[in-house]
């Protein structure tokens, strides 16, 4: 069976990308959204981080909820090196796809999230180092068109080997997303070998 990784980084639950997949144990789906406790678009239940798929795709599916507006470059990095991250090298995909929304950019009026154009080109480099580097960025778009072309222009260099930029301010996450990383984690353990082990 081969083995996906799609990592969805836009500013909404993909619910059509999970319904698709979550009974599916070859596909591992993560996806952050903004959720603000069932409160954002598309407001449904299943978007939050006790939806870990169903049958034999339980603990493939991964919802990180974001439940307040705001979240920068710690929120997003700690996102990956305390839940995807561990996942995605357990689970050792054979292809990574990137749901590549920008909407989660600073300056959207969409998200209104705060992380800056350089987050996304660490983002790519630590997705490049699954799958043999077999990574494919699908952009889904974006409401700033600053923000949009800085991250596009981020990813696609960091994708043709540039050094990462350096990230600067503050490198602590906010409770919030404290909060809601403890709790996929708290989901997941029963499925995963790196979280049993804590």
């Amino acid at each position: 069976m081969y083995r996906i990784l799609i990592v969805d980084w836009d500013v909404h639950h993909g619910q059509g990308t999970q319904y698709i997949f979550e009974e599916d144990p070859s596909v591992l789906y993560f996806s952050w959204h903004r959720y603000e406790h069932q409160e954002f678009w598309p407001s449904l239940k299943e978007s939050d981080y006790d939806a870990v798929g169903l049958g034999k795709g339980k603990g493939f599916n991964i919802n990180l909820p974001w439940n307040k507006v705001g979240m920068g470059n710690s929120d997003y990095l700690a996102a990956f090196f305390h839940v995807l991250l561990p996942m995605a090298f357990e689970f050792d995909p054979e292809l990574v796809i990137v749901s590549s929304g920008y909407d989660s950019g600073i300056g959207d009026p969409e998200g209104q999230m705060n992380a800056t154009p350089e987050v996304f080109a660490h983002l790519t480099h630590f997705l490049m180092q699954l799958a043999n580097g077999k990574l494919c960025v699908i952009l889904e778009g974006g409401y700033h068109l600053k923000s949009l072309g800085e991250s596009v222009c981020m990813t696609v260099k960091t994708l043709l080997g540039d050094p990462v930029p350096q990230i600067t301010g503050e490198m602590a996450p906010c409770l919030s997303a404290v909060e809601s990383i403890q709790n996929v984690r708290a989901a997941h353990k029963p499925y995963w070998k790196w979280l049993a082990y804590e």
